[in-house]
């Protein structure tokens, strides 16, 4: 009988140890922070990815900003909004049934702790995306 080389204890380690090496540059975020004065930075370039099915799944659009624009609306390919993923968490995502980002917004989304929300199923033409300030 062959023994297994791998026990559950090193897997445990090989695992937690894994964990610790990701980062959230390897997410595909690039913030990066200045100890001397303990502020962020932003993205050069900002980046949205908005899926048409839930879980990363279906129809995706890209939107890519390298205006120092703080707020702008965007049409989107599909009505439908099923997740989405960002790399940069400290900007509010609103997303409209209009065309123009006018009137009241189907949903907002604003958590600077999150990068993918991947469960989101609205229906939405167009997003506004508003850049928040950095707390110093």
């Amino acid at each position: 009988m062959v023994k297994s080389f791998y026990t559950p204890s090193i897997l445990i380690v090989l695992l937690i140890t894994f964990l610790s090496i990701i980062t959230p540059t390897m997410a595909g975020v690039n913030l990066q922070r200045n100890d001397e004065d303990n502020t962020w930075y932003r993205p050069q370039r900002f980046r949205i990815q908005i899926y048409s099915r839930a879980h990363k799944k279906g129809e995706v659009s890209y939107i890519k900003l390298d205006s120092e624009a703080s707020k702008t609306c965007h049409n989107l390919t599909s009505k439908y909004v099923g997740s989405y993923e960002v790399n940069d968490p400290f900007v509010k995502i609103s997303f409209y049934r209009s065309m123009d980002c006018k009137g009241v917004s189907s949903a907002t989304y604003q958590d600077p702790n999150q990068y993918v929300n991947s469960h989101v199923l609205i229906k939405a033409r167009s997003m506004s995306i508003t850049k928040v300030r950095l707390v110093k």
